[in-house]
């Protein structure tokens, strides 16, 4: 019988040359995991492709660089035009309050600065006084008056009634309003100076606006360009 068994299972490998699977060997072998069944770059291609990658990032560098240089040159040229100026204006209101245009004394120091294209700041340099910009019209000179009244109470301009009593007024001081004043106005401005004049818009001019008047009190004047 066994003989017989051992003849057949001979028979069937010799004509079909393929062994039929044992019993309990029906399972197929483990498959490769995907990191080792894919296919590895060459090494030449390889160094090439570091190759490329770098000469795009030293010609990125290199176009930064020549930017960077030519801006710096551009720069160094333009510092090398530079010109500043300085000029201090003094003013002595007789009342408590007053408004003085100075459009034509910062156009006459634009001319003394020789800037062509540049900047000039208009500076109080006290803090009981302001600086701006606006139309040089009486209606509306009164409306600021008006406004910085209502909003910084303190005496009339000529001093015929006087103000509240504020907290600052325990130093010894009287002007307590003006303060509040400076801080509502501003202190400064800045204009713009082309082709050698104040570049101002039609009805632009530029104002000293006094608070605590009836002493000397300066203004600077700082141009800056080329």
């Amino acid at each position: 019988m066994l003989y017989a068994l051992a003849f057949i299972h001979i028979r069937i490998i010799g004509r079909s040359g393929v062994r039929p699977p044992l019993s309990g060997c029906t399972r197929r072998p483990p498959a490769l995991p995907p990191a080792l069944r894919r296919t590895c770059p060459r090494p030449h291609h390889l160094r090439d492709r570091l190759i490329a990658r770098d000469r795009l990032v030293d010609q990125g560098r290199s176009d930064r660089f020549v930017a960077a240089l030519e801006t710096r040159r551009r720069l160094d040229a333009y510092i090398s035009r530079m010109k500043t100026a300085t000029k201090y204006l003094t003013f002595e209101i007789p009342q408590r309050r007053g408004l003085v245009r100075i459009t034509d004394e910062v156009a006459e120091f634009c001319g003394e600065s020789d800037v062509q294209d540049g900047l000039i700041l208009v500076s109080a340099m006290h803090i009981t006084a302001g600086v701006f910009v606006n139309d040089d019209e009486p209606g509306l000179h009164q409306d600021i008056e008006a406004w910085v009244q209502r909003l910084a109470p303190g005496p009339s301009a000529e001093d015929r009634t006087a103000g509240p009593d504020y907290r600052h007024h325990l130093s010894g001081e009287d002007n307590g309003d003006a303060h509040l004043k400076n801080l509502l106005i501003g202190h400064q401005v800045i204009v713009p100076v082309t082709g050698g004049s104040l570049d101002l818009g039609p009805w632009q001019q530029i104002f000293y606006y006094e608070f605590d008047g009836r002493r000397k009190k300066r203004l600077i004047l700082k141009a800056l360009g080329a």
